[in-house]
């Protein structure tokens, strides 16, 4: 009886073991922030319909816009889609790109290979032109706005719409969202000492994607100061990160950039992937106001600023908060 009840133990724990593995795997995939999930941010999968058509899907694991880009080859029994490259906005989620439909014999598979590529940024984009920033610093605070240069100029090359600018702010000081969007990809790896450089690709940073397709890009934040992840919405206003300074300074400097993917960026053309919105701002003594570089600038954070994007369930979601 005794060896009876052993074994019966020993194929309940056979049995249970792997069934045990199976739910905590399952726990903790589904408990995993969405950053974590390994490979690229975008991949391609299919399906096929009730004509055994298969479908392209894009799946985009991350929190930003990318644009896909998918060449067919090698068709049989269908025809390439029209553009090919087949080109497509694929946002956070799933898009469905396109069906290779079957061109005579039904009863014949389709047949395919492709090769696919894809970059930050949508396939259009027009920018919200109605749109007013706020400055991206505490309300009340007062900033130096400094000139940023175009880093091709040092090798000649020209780009006719770059444009950036410099705030200059106390050291510790916070910096906010100048706009609502979602934090998409953060670099918070590098320390503060590369600064006083004319130009350096050590800093830390992180974009946010707004809803008309371009980017808020803020540079030079402090390690570790993070106050976002990857995927959260933040609201105009919002503190994102504390600036970075230089060592033994009382000072500290960070740029913003807002752009989008050049409509007419063709491959091989890197340096002209992005266009450059010159945006609008609102400061404590005016509206829609045009920044120049050397001025000072006061802060303003008016509710019709952080609204501007709300409806009104956002609006009332907001106001409990705040």
């Amino acid at each position: 009886m005794y060896q009876e009840k052993m074994s019966l133990c020993l194929l309940a724990y056979r049995i249970l073991k792997p069934l045990t593995a199976l739910i905590a795997f399952l726990f903790l995939a589904t408990n995993l922030p969405a950053q974590h999930i390994p490979g690229p941010d975008v991949i391609l999968t299919r399906e096929y319909n009730s004509d055994n058509e298969p479908i392209i899907y894009a799946v985009n694991r991350s929190s930003s816009p990318y644009t896909v880009s998918v060449t067919f080859s090698r068709l049989q029994n269908t025809t390439p889609p029209t553009p090919n490259p087949y080109v497509a906005t694929a946002k956070p989620g799933r898009t469905r790109l396109v069906t290779l439909r079957k061109s005579f014999r039904s009863n014949r598979p389709v047949r395919y290979h492709y090769k696919w590529r894809f970059k930050l940024g949508c396939k259009d984009t027009e920018p919200d032109t109605d749109i007013e920033y706020l400055l991206p610093i505490a309300e009340g605070d007062t900033t130096q706005t400094f000139k940023i240069d175009y880093i091709g100029n040092l090798i000649g090359q020209q780009s006719e719409d770059f444009k950036a600018y410099g705030f200059g702010i106390n050291k510790g000081d916070t910096v906010y969202a100048v706009r609502r969007g979602r934090v998409g990809r953060m670099v918070d790896e590098f320390d503060n000492s590369d600064l006083d450089k004319y130009y350096t690709d050590q800093y830390n940073f992180l974009h946010i994607a707004h809803e008309d397709c371009t980017f808020g890009v803020y540079r030079h934040l402090k390690k570790g100061s993070f106050l976002v992840d990857p995927g959260d919405e933040v609201e105009a206003g919002d503190p994102i990160a504390v600036v970075a300074s230089p060592k033994q300074s009382d000072l500290g400097r960070f740029r913003l950039l807002v752009m989008y993917r050049n409509p007419e960026y063709e491959e091989g053309s890197e340096a002209d992937y992005w266009n450059f919105v010159v945006p609008e701002f609102r400061t404590a003594t005016g509206e829609m106001i045009t920044l120049e570089p050397n001025k000072r600038y006061v802060a303003t954070h008016p509710r019709d600023l952080i609204f501007q994007e709300m409806n009104w369930r956002e609006k009332r979601r907001w106001k409990r908060r705040n």
